[in-house]
């Protein structure tokens, strides 16, 4: 007989164990592998480039250390990117561990990034370009009256 520790990383539902070993096989009962706590958030890759003030949508999915979706996350994460223009700057409650959301930036940069975090958990999404919103319209102030 010989017992001892197993250590399993991805979550399971009705899950065994079965060894084999001289000919003979024995197998556990079943049993459900559940994700541990959140170690870190991870986003869909955002498409490039952007367009400054243009709402665009993400999605961040909370992982634990083994990168299993904690499916019991349903805090909200504090949202900031490197231009300091993002908006919103805290994502809505996450649904079975994800969220989805638009977003906006508006400022034209390269290489943005956007940082999610909640109690020491954090992620960051690829890097990509905001380009500038095409000309909308001019303003123009009074003109006073000039001389030739």
């Amino acid at each position: 007989m010989w017992s001892g520790n197993v250590t399993i990383t991805k979550t399971y539902s009705n899950n065994n164990i079965t060894v084999t070993a001289s000919g003979k096989a024995g197998t556990s009962n079943n049993f459900n592998v559940n994700p541990g706590s959140v170690d870190h958030f991870t986003f869909s890759t955002i498409s490039s480039p952007q367009t400054a003030g243009n709402a665009f949508s993400i999605t961040i999915t909370a992982e634990d250390a083994n990168n299993n979706v904690v499916t019991n996350f349903t805090g909200t994460v504090t949202l900031s990117d490197n231009t300091g223009t993002l908006t919103p700057t805290t994502s809505g409650n996450f649904l079975s561990g994800q969220w989805t959301g638009n977003v906006t930036i508006t400022k034209k940069q390269n290489d943005v990034v956007i940082t999610a975090t909640n109690d020491g958990a954090n992620g960051q999404s690829n890097s990509f370009n905001v380009q500038a919103a095409e000309l909308d319209h001019f303003i123009i102030s009074n003109i006073s009256n000039q001389s030739a």
